[in-house]
């Protein structure tokens, strides 16, 4: 039996409410110099209980896994309202990718006016399967399909149209290998529809402005111009190598640096047949120091990621995307065998 759908969405009033408890409880549950043990993320939602949802506002707190409030001490235990709004505790996996059969069932389950995925984790190196969810949502012309894929684009191909994605959303780092400070998007008509419909759309992120102003080949405000010359250079760059070619070269940087964490003794955090094509977040198996591994490299003028959040110290990532080589990375795992000699 279905939920009841008129209970999973919020008046007005709740969602900016519940909106506001979440920007509060980010500072207090995801704060680097006080994180709650386990906590991954803060959202505003609906409140469900007993596998119902409740039509209540709610502050929804992600965690690795539950944990029995006896076994944390007082300063670890999430509350259980946040500026007098409730919380949620959802339990989410680390380094497991959204299955596209979770959602379709969701799909089954309930009306939603759109899916939001992030196409391609920087966290854990995870890559969720569009591709899948794409087919899943082409039975759902009413649901628009929202996807970021800011660590991807310029590393793989992304098919937009094909996909039937509404909103494609990336900006200048990461694999197009520029500064951040610029972004990159495209809407399909179903978004500029749907926004016509929206009588408070804001002006930040008004879809409709926006497209006002790009039918005059402008920006409704003053763009980074030292960016935009910068993206028409490297456009040029990217075009002279070949879009192929260089999507062939992240496939076999990604192979590259696969082989290496098994050479090495390692492990890779994502999930198998959901790694990155871009960047490896390796399960530091060794129990080597990563501070001192990246001291060590820097030395050499080069440097990796330690483990984001709750990670730092148990992974490490590599990246292996943009304007990096295979070259370059040759003479990374070399440094790094290096090391480990050394540490033994």
């Amino acid at each position: 039996m279905a939920p009841n759908s008129s209970r999973m969405t919020l008046s007005q009033a709740d969602a900016q409410a519940a909106a506001s408890a979440c920007s509060a409880a980010t500072g207090e549950l995801l704060d680097d110099g006080r994180p709650r043990p386990n906590v991954v993320g803060v959202g505003a939602g609906v409140k469900w209980r007993n596998g119902e949802p409740t039509g209540e506002p709610a502050v929804v707190v992600l965690v690795t896994h539950k944990v029995a409030k006896a076994q944390l001490a007082k300063a670890e235990v999430v509350p259980a309202k946040v500026q007098n709004m409730q919380t949620d505790v959802l339990a989410v996996d680390w380094g497991q990718a959204n299955k596209a059969e979770d959602l379709a069932e969701a799909l089954r389950r309930s009306e939603y006016d759109a899916v939001a995925v992030v196409m391609n984790e920087t966290s854990t190196g995870v890559r969720n399967p569009i591709e899948q969810y794409a087919e899943i949502l082409a039975d759902y012309p009413d649901t628009l399909f929202l996807v970021d894929v800011v660590s991807s684009y310029m590393g793989e191909k992304i098919l937009v149209d094909e996909w039937g994605i509404d909103v494609c959303l990336t900006s200048t780092q990461k694999a197009f290998a520029l500064p951040p400070g610029m972004a990159l998007g495209a809407v399909s008509p179903a978004v500029l529809e749907r926004a016509r419909q929206v009588e408070n759309r804001g002006y930040y992120f008004d879809v409709l402005e926006i497209d006002r102003h790009h039918q005059k080949n402008n920006t409704p405000a003053t763009p980074p111009i030292a960016l935009m010359y910068a993206a028409d250079r490297q456009l040029d760059d990217i075009l002279s190598e070949g879009l192929d070619n260089r999507f062939a070269r992240h496939e076999r940087m990604q192979q590259m640096t696969h082989e290496w964490v098994r050479r090495a003794g390692f492990e890779l955090y994502s999930e198998d047949g959901y790694h990155s094509r871009t960047v490896s977040n390796v399960r530091n198996t060794r129990g080597i120091d990563v501070v001192a591994l990246n001291n060590f490299l820097k030395d050499r003028g080069m440097m990796i990621s330690n483990g984001y959040g709750k990670l730092k110290g148990q992974a490490f990532r590599i990246a292996h995307m943009g304007d990096t080589q295979p070259a370059h990375l040759e003479e990374l795992f070399a440094a790094m065998d290096d090391f480990l000699a050394q540490a033994g």
